[in-house]
């Protein structure tokens, strides 16, 4: 069973990608080009029909879908840095450092980020590079948290005190020893945030606050949902609907593969302390 809970968000996200990749390349229609048929239904034509402006549904859930997964494989790849960098330098030392490290962690964990992201996106130009910075700016801090302690845990390990007696720099420990031991982890935090990321991007595009010439899901949920009278038609089938299922579908595999990956995680490290237990006794 926890194994189909990995394979079928992982089997789900590689059709995902590669169906989009057809509308991405191969696909007839443009995410940015205007038909002269508004509204049509879905047909041979058009896969999922078209909006009000009469641009193919399914070209700008393709273009939505990479959009919206580089947002995210960004932001996470730029707070696990942050995060590794910071939860070592927190863990590994201690006095003042330590205390600088917490202060940041808890001030960009109390910070409401939402509201920040609205700010942000009001009075500043909307970009992809200024999402993607200030989403890692608020998610690092909970990699830093989890890094922290799991550092101060590693660094009392007989092997760390032994190589530090054997002269081993303070760089050497945590690059050849402890980064090691953090990886697993390191990566299902920094995996958690690609969904977190593209829950807040679709956020601020359904807000209307985020670049309005970019084709993202939550901009096209938007403009659906703005048109007058939309479900009193039945517009909302082909319009509305695929870009929240696909939205939702996303964000839940990512959820699932991330779950997997910690509990398996988590299942090495029990058996790592069975086999240590059984060594020294």
């Amino acid at each position: 069973m926890k194994k189909l809970n990995f394979y079928i968000p992982i089997t789900f996200l590689a059709l995902t990608t590669i169906i989009f990749l057809y509308g991405i390349f191969f696909y007839k229609h443009s995410p940015n080009i205007h038909t002269e048929f508004p509204l049509v239904s879905p047909s041979k034509d058009f896969l999922l029909g078209t909006d009000d402006l009469g641009i193919d549904v399914f070209s700008q859930l393709s273009s939505g879908y990479f959009y919206s997964m580089s947002i995210g494989v960004f932001t996470a790849c730029i707070a696990g840095i942050l995060g590794v960098f910071t939860g070592c330098i927190g863990g590994y030392f201690e006095g003042r450092v330590e205390d600088v490290v917490d202060f940041f962690i808890s001030t960009f964990m109390s910070i409401p980020q939402l509201p920040i992201l609205i700010l942000i996106g009001a009075f500043f130009k909307p970009s992809v590079f200024n999402l993607v910075i200030v989403i890692s700016l608020f998610s690092f801090a909970p990699i830093a948290r989890v890094i922290k302690g799991n550092v101060k845990n590693i660094k009392n390990k007989p092997y760390i005190m032994l190589s530090k007696a054997y002269g081993g720099s303070d760089l050497y420990i945590i690059k050849n020893h402890i980064l090691k031991k953090i990886y697993p982890l390191a990566s299902i935090s920094t995996i958690k945030v690609i969904g977190k990321a593209i829950i807040q991007e679709s956020s601020l595009a359904f807000l209307g606050l985020a670049d309005p010439t970019s084709k993202t899901w939550g901009l096209m949920i938007n403009r659906c949902i703005s048109f007058k009278g939309i479900y009193f038609t039945e517009f909302w089938k082909w319009w509305l609907l695929p870009p929240v299922i696909l939205l939702s579908f996303t964000i839940l595999a990512l959820a699932m593969v991330n779950k997997s990956l910690e509990w398996k995680f988590l299942k090495g490290e029990k058996n790592e302390d069975n086999r240590n237990k059984k060594f020294a006794s």
